[in-house]
């Protein structure tokens, strides 16, 4: 009896740093619990009329390839804000059944660029954040030759209503290829609370090492989160501001609720346009980047 009181009780010792060691986070000892403050720099960046850009990396990697990837970043956001196809698409669907309401609402805003006349920079400052986030300020210099470029951005949402319950989810991929070194796509996705975020590369997969990041504001004393690092936060804001831009722009509608039953309603619209834009602004407000941009219209 009492060696059996002895197996228990070291069992449950066992147990105890078992289920202890499944709740650690080995991220935390790895980046620490500070706060990483964002540099003045990025606070309030302006583009000043498409002669400045940044990038930003993942977190997590190691400071070459943190280097490499911001810069490849800053260069599609300089190609970016001279020329960029923005495609933007919504349906809306609403019906009256026996069990209640049902409504279904989908978006989707897809940057698109290509074979375009891709700026060159030349990098005038690089800084990191303590999770090993690379961000590089670069001066655009404008190039007159047209070479191999591909960059795609798709967010997809979709939002459903059955009776009460409700669900979301939100899928975004950012692909970028030079034709010079191996092609990388940032995916994220979301359904319902379940988030998954990481970089194809090489048909190789890298997570982001960790899900949430805290930064601080030069002179804040309180620390802000950011979901999977700054690089993904800042371009879907930049997504939904040019979004929402072409949608005023030139969103064709389309009602269809004739061709259905008097209880249903779906709605369609569609834009499409090639924009430029300047960069006036970019302010951290949790939980989203904010971002003031001066947009022009191209053509449509």
């Amino acid at each position: 009896m009492r060696l059996l009181s002895v197996k228990l009780f070291v069992f449950g010792i066992l147990l105890h740093f078992c289920s202890y060691g499944q709740n650690i986070n080995p991220d935390y000892y790895k980046f620490g619990a500070k706060a990483s403050v964002i540099p003045q720099e990025l606070c309030g960046f302006n583009s000043s009329n498409k002669t400045y850009v940044f990038g930003i990396s993942d977190p997590g990697l190691d400071s070459t390839s943190a280097i490499y990837q911001a810069k490849k970043r800053a260069i599609a956001l300089a190609a970016l804000m001279q020329n960029v196809e923005v495609k933007n698409y919504t349906t809306g669907y609403a019906s009256e059944i026996y069990r209640g309401s049902t409504s279904t609402y989908q978006s989707m805003v897809e940057l698109h660029l290509n074979s375009s006349k891709i700026p060159n920079i030349i990098v005038t400052d690089t800084q990191f954040t303590v999770y090993n986030e690379a961000i590089i300020y670069a001066k655009i210099i404008t190039s007159a030759d047209t070479v191999l470029y591909d960059f795609s951005f798709n967010k997809f949402n979709i939002e459903y209503q059955w009776g009460g319950y409700n669900e979301y989810s939100e899928q975004i991929e950012i692909s970028i290829d030079d034709h010079e070194s191996p092609s990388e796509t940032l995916v994220y996705t979301r359904y319902a609370s379940v988030e998954e975020v990481y970089t194809s590369k090489d048909e190789e997969i890298y997570s982001l090492p960790i899900t949430r990041y805290q930064y601080m504001l030069p002179g804040d004393s309180v620390a802000q989160t950011y979901r999977f690092g700054l690089w993904i936060n800042f371009m879907r804001e930049l997504n939904t501001k040019l979004g929402e831009y072409s949608k005023i722009y030139s969103e064709q509608i389309r009602k269809m609720s004739e061709t259905y039953q008097s209880t249903d309603k779906i709605d369609e619209g569609v834009s499409k346009n090639v924009l430029s834009f300047d960069i006036n602004d970019i302010y951290f407000r949790e939980p989203q980047v904010g971002l003031e941009l001066s947009i022009e219209t191209i053509s449509n």
